[in-house]
Parts: C-alpha cells; structure tokens; sequence
C-alpha cells in the first residue's frame, strides 16, 4: 500500500481550509500550507487501534468531564495559507473549547492531545514532522503509536521525545491528570504489519 501523497501540483493554485470542507474523495485528506495531502483509509488492526483509544480516553475524559474526545476531525492549526491536520484521536479540553471556535467543519486550533497512529505502509518517521506542526500549532501532547514495534513516541515538547514499550504505561501527565493506561494492552490482538 502507498504511502501519503501531494496531490496538489505547487504551480496549482493553494486550497483553503473552506474548501477542503466541500472536497469528497475516497481517502483521508489533510492540508498542509494549502496543499492536499491524500492519505489512504486506515487498515482494519488500526482502526481497531483507534477505537480502542477513542473508548479509553474518551472514558476517562467524559467521566471527569474534561472536555471532548473527537475521532478523525480536522484542526485548522495554520493559515494563509491554510493547514488543516486530522489525528487519529483528538482531545479538547474544557478550558479550551471555552477560547477557541468550533466550526461546522473544523476546530479553530489544535487539540491539546492529538494522538496518531501509524497507518499500513507509513513509517512512524512520516510523523516526527506532523507531530512538530501539532507542537508549533499548541497542542500540549502528541502520542504516536506503531503497531509494528509495538511502541509510543510521546512528544511534550519540540525537544522532549520519549519512546516507550513493553511493559510502559500511557500517563496523562497534567493534561489529563491520574490517567494511566498499560501500553501492552492497547497492542493485544494486533499483528505487526
């Protein structure tokens, strides 16, 4: 399976977050800095890696009503021209969706937990850059989970990378205070690819 591609030539003239809302294809789409970036559907172990964060973070975030946990929706972290990143997962919390503008089609902002996971055929490498525009743009945290090496890159800032596995635990740190999920748990069931 192909990995995520431009689709928009650089002579072509830049898309904006308003119209990617009207645009229908038959993959994931994001934009960065004006440019489509076309990125195949998930495989059925990722998708199955994604709802399994969505329930559990989305539990424990609507249980001390923190805030909201969205799934595949885009956040407009860039303008003029626009940037439109859809995570995997999204956290929002209360104290920001109070300051930020949610629109029909997107969040005006980051979340403060944008978690991603490794589609097949991509590298956790394609996402050291995505995982920098969520910093830049405000986010709080950035999880990236791969399914082959079994493994979490967390990022809390632009220079605090931290890789776990094994028997390492996911912690909510401040943004989500208390909240320890075992990592080898969100892994059972799931084949490397």
């Amino acid at each position: 399976m192909s990995t995520a591609v431009f689709i928009a030539d650089p002579s072509e003239e830049l898309v904006t977050a308003d119209a990617l809302a009207g645009i229908r294809e038959e993959c994931r789409l994001e934009l960065i800095e004006g440019r489509l970036l076309r990125k195949p559907y998930r495989g059925f172990q990722d998708g199955a890696l994604c709802a399994t964060l969505c329930f559990v973070v989305g539990t424990w975030v609507k249980e001390r009503q923190l805030g909201k946990v969205v799934a595949s929706s885009g956040f407009v972290v860039g303008s003029d021209p626009d940037t439109v990143l859809s995570p995997a997962v999204g956290f929002v919390s209360c104290e920001w969706l109070n300051r930020s503008v949610c629109g029909e089609d997107y969040f005006d902002g980051p979340p403060d937990l944008a978690i991603e996971v490794v589609s097949y055929g991509e590298r956790a490498a394609e996402y050291v850059g995505k995982s920098r525009r969520w910093l830049r743009a405000g986010a709080k945290l950035v999880w990236v989970f791969d399914i082959d090496d079994r493994s979490l890159t967390v990022h809390h800032s632009l220079d605090d990378v931290r890789i776990l596995t094994g028997d390492a635990a996911l912690d909510g740190g401040e943004l989500l205070p208390g909240f320890r999920y075992p990592l080898a748990e969100l892994f059972v069931g799931l084949e490397p690819k």
